[in-house]
């Protein structure tokens, strides 16, 4: 094992990074194969190394007890096996921070979305994208959109960024997840078009902050000048 403790102090200095960065809990989550690994390989070891029979069998009771307990914890916290709003619910949603009430809507969302791009005179239909506020709002009506026929998804956050505007740059955006003011800094006008909901009544991003959806035009300035403000990371 001492010729692989170099893996060990890479989890350790990339743990600490993304701590000090604030970086979500997952980050690190690949580096955990190895840990197990390496767990399991002390854990036989120590295990052979017992001359009676007993503590083995206690050992593999416990390993297997644990994995299993691990396994279940995880299902019940992670997966979404409660209805919405019962006690079960509120309790995962509190675990687990936004991770289960930001993807409640993103069905509904992508159909105001496209009434909206429905309303729009055929003519202008192929100068239109979406931008979106979030990867959140930009996954899910990417995920949807096809279905509904939507026309290409657009933001500034994070990754999303580098995927740009399109080409020919666009002359009408219906915007999602961003207020009127600073929809305005980029277009000369804007016209409000729906407020985002959903049917369960969860509050989430989407139906609390930046609820409004506009349809932009006029550019205030080319795409180009306009796309290098657009950048933000979540």
């Amino acid at each position: 094992m001492r010729r692989f403790r170099a893996l060990g102090w890479m989890f350790l200095v990339t743990f600490v990074l993304f701590l000090l960065n604030k970086g979500r809990g997952y980050y690190t989550g690949p580096s955990y194969v190895m840990l197990l690994a390496a767990g399991c390989v002390w854990f036989e070891n120590w295990l052979g190394a017992r001359t009676t029979t007993t503590p083995r069998r206690v050992g593999f009771g416990l390993a297997w007890t644990t994995q299993v307990a691990g396994c279940l914890l995880g299902i019940i916290l992670m997966k979404p096996i409660g209805a919405i709003h019962s006690t079960f619910w509120e309790f995962r949603s509190e675990v687990s921070g936004d991770l289960f009430v930001e993807m409640v809507g993103w069905q509904e969302l992508t159909a105001q979305v496209a009434d909206i791009y429905q309303s729009i005179p055929e003519s202008e239909k192929p100068k239109t994208v979406i931008l979106a506020g979030n990867y959140g709002e930009a996954g899910a009506l990417d995920l949807y959109g096809d279905a509904y026929g939507l026309p290409r998804i657009i933001s500034g956050s994070n990754s999303y960024w580098h995927r740009g505007y399109g080409d020919p740059e666009p002359e009408i955006v219906i915007v999602v997840g961003f207020e009127v003011d600073y929809a305005g800094r980029f277009f000369k006008s804007c016209e409000f078009s729906g407020t985002v909901t959903n049917s369960d009544h969860v509050k989430n991003e989407e139906t609390t902050w930046h609820t409004g959806l506009y349809v932009c035009r006029e550019p205030r300035d080319p795409w180009s000048e306009m796309w290098q403000e657009m950048q933000w990371y979540q």
